[in-house]
């Protein structure tokens, strides 16, 4: 384990301001130099599909960086050492992760890094914190999305520290991971969408660290994105799934039988490139909804959940090119769920910003508002330096509001937006 501390403060690059029509068209105004122009952060209006209401500003600092181990690809968070404050961990190409302490205010100390050995791989998919031995602190667990088929696991000691990691069989290229009682004994078990073997594993955990056998559960080519949620309100987890290069079936739901083992999977029509699902009450009807991103056609994909944990046609919402993977909140504090994304290197970049540093490219997160009647309008760009692969919403400053972390890839660091927008 090694531990280095360093951090920068990187400015924002753009921002981008879209107001939707009822009609669809989309009128776009640019700030010429956010940096000049909103120095304590940015902020995204629109009016939106659903009600001709101004959706109100949400404003976030610039970006504080963290450095990382090698190539950051994904990102999660927990309060791994019990101190009330969450702190932030990234799963590193080269086969290793790098924890960060909150120190509280929103900034964080050094890192400690951890060696996957049995992740040889480019990069680490995912990554998980939960406690699977039910001693009262969290775990991590880590996909590679490599042939092996490993998820790699590590205890913590306690207080924050991390024993070296085991290996859990999962499928045949493990890519999202998802946790959940699946049977309902109090013990969290573990899920992988396997994008070679075309399924997706399920083990039982038996709340000691340790797993039972592993069941597959066939999805068909692409299973990328991972998630469990009881979308028909029967008490009972479910199962869904993204899945790339599938036009009519990118959404799978398998519904749990609620012992630990699912129904085969129903598929629903959404997009051709889905690589991430998740699943929300968007139109506040007590039914889950669920958004998909579509990385091709550079939009997000919403389908509103019906009775009997059914799903209704797929709207499309323009998020920015490369869309990637997502985070939700309520970032502008209006009491209706937003919908953060990833999104590629030199999306929406402002012509009269400063270009970025050679070898590099502008990228970033964006923010579609929430109407709360299931429609988005108005959408936020944070942009940086580099190519945010992966952002989680979360609060780590304790104020009540959701704030960005995520995975820069190509500055090898931990990007930590705060939260700024007034209450």
């Amino acid at each position: 384990m090694t531990r280095r501390k360093t951090w920068r403060l990187a400015l924002p690059l753009c921002l981008t301001l879209v107001a939707t029509t009822a009609g669809g068209a989309q009128a776009v105004a640019k700030a010429p130099d956010a940096a000049a122009s909103a120095p304590a952060g940015h902020r995204g209006h629109g009016g939106g599909h659903g009600g001709g209401n101004a959706i109100p500003p949400a404003t976030f600092a610039a970006a504080a960086e963290y450095e990382t181990g090698t190539r950051p690809w994904a990102t999660t968070y927990g309060d791994f050492d019990g101190d009330g404050r969450v702190d932030a961990v990234t799963g590193n190409g080269g086969g290793s992760i790098s924890v960060f302490r909150n120190l509280g205010g929103g900034t964080f100390g050094e890192r400690a890094d951890y060696a996957a050995p049995a992740l040889p791989y480019f990069l680490l998919f995912d990554l998980v914190a939960v406690d699977f031995n039910n001693d009262g602190h969290l775990d991590i667990a880590v996909s590679g999305g490599n042939p092996v088929g490993n998820v790699v696991l590590y205890a913590n000691n306690g207080d924050g520290t991390f024993a070296e990691p085991t290996s859990v069989p999962m499928g045949f290229g493990p890519n999202q991971i998802a946790v959940g009682d699946l049977n309902r004994d109090g013990k969290q078990d573990l899920l992988t969408a396997n994008n070679f073997s075309a399924d997706v594993s399920v083990r039982l955990g038996r709340g000691n660290g340790t797993f039972g056998p592993e069941r597959r559960y066939q999805i068909g080519p692409g299973p990328q994105g991972l998630a469990v949620a009881d979308v028909n309100r029967d008490h009972i987890p479910d199962i869904l799934t993204g899945n790339f290069g599938r036009l009519e079936d990118s959404l799978s739901v398998l519904l749990g039988r609620g012992d630990g083992t699912f129904r085969p999977a129903r598929n629903y029509a959404a997009g051709l490139s889905v690589n991430d699902v998740a699943v929300a009450d968007f139109n506040r009807d007590g039914l889950p909804d669920v958004a998909l991103p579509e990385f091709v056609s550079n939009q997000v994909e919403v389908l509103l959940g019906r009775p009997g944990g059914r799903f209704g046609q797929p709207t499309a919402y323009p998020i920015g090119t490369g869309v990637n993977e997502m985070s939700l909140g309520d970032f502008n504090a209006d009491g209706k769920i937003d919908i953060a994304t990833t999104v590629s290197p030199d999306n929406n970049r402002d012509p009269s910003a400063p270009p970025p540093p050679a070898g590099t490219k502008g990228a970033g997160v964006s923010i579609l508002l929430g109407n709360g009647d299931g429609t988005f309008g108005g959408m936020n760009v944070l942009a940086v330096t580099g190519a945010v692969a992966s952002v989680r919403a979360v609060d780590v400053t304790n104020d009540g509001l959701p704030d960005l972390v995520g995975a820069n890839l190509n500055t090898q660091s931990l990007a930590v937006w705060l939260n700024t927008t007034p209450r």
